[in-house]
């Protein structure tokens, strides 16, 4: 189901023709990035010995078990507990690391790793020009992550229901004033 939406920019007076990256190509590459940050996830293991493991399995299950919110929070302190600072400092340098390789290439050529895999590109809804890292990385990236943090996933959903209009434009490129296109 492709569906080519080609639409003009106006680049120093001349206007140009640019193909928009579909919906299906987006969501690659948007789950590409998301596969990025699934180590950090996987940090506090590697800094666990056998028993904590077991511990950390059991208060899983109790949390998954728990009668009310309380129980559920104390569990949750509990395993947080578990995790030596170690592994918080290390997952914290992981994501820190993360944000800056996507803000470089973000900067360098306005694609995440996910759509420079996917061949796809940020630019600027009106000009088609390259797009500052304020409005690509803070706007696109940084307000959203927080947004999905605090209402997910009804953030997720209303955002991306935004980009079957018809400049597919996702609720985080209209408040950047971006548009994706294909390279």
């Amino acid at each position: 189901l492709h569906n080519p939406t080609i639409i003009q920019t106006k680049v120093e007076g001349n206007v140009s023709k640019t193909e928009l990256a579909s919906v299906d190509i987006r969501a690659l590459a948007k789950i590409i990035d998301l596969l990025l940050w699934l180590p950090a996830a996987a940090i506090p293991s590697f800094f666990l010995n056998a028993n904590q493991v077991n511990e950390l399995a059991s208060i899983q299950q109790k949390m998954q078990a728990a009668d009310t919110s309380t129980q559920a929070m104390q569990l949750q302190h509990q395993l947080f507990a578990l995790i030596p600072i170690e592994a918080w400092q290390t997952m914290f340098a992981y994501i820190i690391i993360m944000l800056a390789i996507q803000a470089f290439f973000l900067a360098k050529s306005g694609q995440s790793i996910g759509k420079k895999l996917t061949r796809i590109q940020i630019v600027d809804a009106d000009s088609g020009e390259k797009v500052n890292l304020t409005r690509i990385f803070l706007l696109r990236s940084i307000v959203f992550i927080i947004l999905n943090m605090l209402f997910m996933p009804f953030i997720t959903i209303a955002d991306y229901l935004f980009a079957f209009g018809k400049k597919r434009q996702t609720l985080h490129d209209k408040l950047a004033k971006t548009i994706v296109i294909k390279q």
